[in-house]
Parts: C-alpha cells; structure tokens; sequence
C-alpha cells in the first residue's frame, strides 16, 4: 500500500493487479482529497514543564541584570597577569551567598 503526503491512499500495487484497477484505485483517491483538504487542521500545543518555568524565569532575571563592568574586567585581569590579585575570601563568600540567596527567591515563587 502506498501513502501520498496528505495520508490519502493513492493505489494498491499487488501481484497480478491490472493497470486499470490501479487507475481505479487513484481516481477515488484523487475524489477523497478535496474532502479532507476541507477538514479543519489540528494545531499544536506546547506546555512547559514546573522546570522549564523556573529555567525561563531565571533567563529573565539574567536579562534584566545590570550590563558587565567591562572596566573592572579589565583591572582584574591585568592584576591577575602581574600577580598582584589577591581577593578578599569574605567579600567572595558573601557574594556566593547573595547569589544562592537569590536564586532561592525565585525557586520559591513558584
């Protein structure tokens, strides 16, 4: 059995069958399609999952950050190439717990 793209069964190739039951065959194929052509479509639906939410929501806040401080970048980088970088531990932990601390909030909303 062959299937054109529109699922509507075009002809039916089986040993020993004449050419005029397959022409048969594709003419009340051809008559069935402007009937189904007329059926309404069924449309696609997407749902996100608890997950994906929390995903989005984090993009979002991420998007309305403030821009990177490209100058700091810099000042940070050239101490690192001399050595002279030497952060401050408590500084780093408190901002790692700001960020967990954040991150929380919006786990939370949900």
């Amino acid at each position: 059995m062959q299937v054109d793209n529109t699922g509507s069964i075009t002809s039916v190739i089986k040993e020993g069958q004449s050419s005029q039951q397959t022409q048969a065959a594709e003419q009340r194929a051809e008559r069935q399609q402007p009937e189904q052509s007329q059926q309404p479509r069924q449309t696609d639906t997407v749902t996100l999952t608890q997950a994906a939410a929390q995903l989005q929501q984090v993009e979002n806040h991420i998007k309305s950050a403030p821009v990177t401080d490209t100058q700091r970048i810099e000042q940070v980088q050239s101490a690192i190439a001399k050595g002279n970088y030497s952060p401050d531990p408590g500084q780093v932990a408190d901002k790692m717990l700001n960020f967990e601390s954040a991150l929380n909030s919006v786990r939370s909303r949900n």
